[in-house]
């Protein structure tokens, strides 16, 4: 099972790569336009997370259903199956961090993603580790997300689970720009409640000499958990006979492929010529612009 899930996330990612390291190029061939060198004054910083965080959680609920299939018809069992997500995922969220730590190296003041959520201490090699594993344990998160959305809905009602999907989707549209303008100051309530937690307590914003880098990793990984919990238990109750509907999201999508990348662009333009503030435009139309073309990546 592990060959053949390599195999099929090879092309989508390979392709998600080519398009970072481009954004990258470009990226610095301004700063040497502008600056007269490729790295001299630029602090680079990790702007893939939210991409790759999206990317990671379309595809893995897009190939779940796949090798859920692929599974029953070899006869795996629901461990092995269980064990086989786990491990591919751990092994691209891995790599995924990689790349962006190396991205992030490339510039004159390297930025860890702790930094940039408020880590106020001095970025040693205890730092740069405490933040290559928050960003492994935040990629992760996001696959098992995606395996999740599968589970529930082959559990669950699935014209109730759809609707409360929808449900979930037209609140959160309505909501996103006051959301967006509401947590982007850096005054806001959930900046400082972001900076207490990067510098390592709940209750404060700790100076840099007694700042730890800990507490976001522990939270992390204390969602990873309660996920693979979730999804431990959902999968017990998983009909894996070779003759089940196991088609899940991937077989939504695959029937309706047409219908919602129109819906995702007609909500792209709409937001694009909207009256919303900026930063719920960027953020809204990088996060459209993943989901349209993941289907097309992971060959739906």
């Amino acid at each position: 099972m592990l060959k053949l899930e390599a195999k099929s996330l090879l092309r989508p990612f390979l392709i998600f790569f080519v398009v970072l390291a481009s954004l990258a190029l470009l990226m610095l061939s301004l700063n040497a336009a502008l600056t007269g060198s490729w790295t001299s004054g630029l602090s680079i910083g990790n702007p893939f997370i939210v991409p790759s965080v999206i990317m990671i959680g379309a595809i893995s609920a897009l190939r779940t259903p796949t090798w859920l299939r692929l599974g029953t018809q070899m006869g795996v069992t629901r461990r092995q199956l269980s064990a086989s997500f786990v491990i591919i995922w751990s092994g691209i969220t891995v790599l995924m961090m990689a790349v962006m730590v190396l991205y992030s190296q490339t510039g004159g003041h390297p930025m860890t993603f702790l930094a940039e959520l408020g880590y106020p201490g001095a970025i040693t090699p205890v730092v740069w580790g405490a933040n290559c594993l928050f960003l492994v344990l935040i990629l992760l998160a996001s696959g098992l997300l995606g395996w999740l959305f599968n589970a529930f809905y082959y559990n669950a009602n699935q014209y109730l689970f759809l609707g409360i999907v929808a449900v979930v989707a037209v609140v959160t549209v309505a909501s996103w720009n006051n959301f967006v303008t509401g947590i982007a100051p850096s005054d806001s309530d959930a900046a400082k409640l972001t900076r207490r937690l990067a510098s390592g307590s709940l209750t404060r914003t700790l100076p840099a000499g007694e700042a730890n880098p800990w507490l976001l990793v522990g939270l992390a990984l204390a969602v990873v958990l309660v996920l693979a919990l979730m999804l431990g238990l959902l999968m017990r109750h998983l009909d894996m006979k070779p003759s089940s509907d196991l088609s899940g999201l991937s077989g939504l999508v695959g029937r309706h492929v047409v219908l919602i990348r129109v819906a995702l662009a007609a909500a792209a333009l709409l937001l694009l010529f909207s009256g919303a503030a900026f930063p719920t435009k960027s953020i809204g139309l990088v996060v459209l612009g993943v989901v349209f073309f993941a289907p097309m990546l992971a060959g739906k």
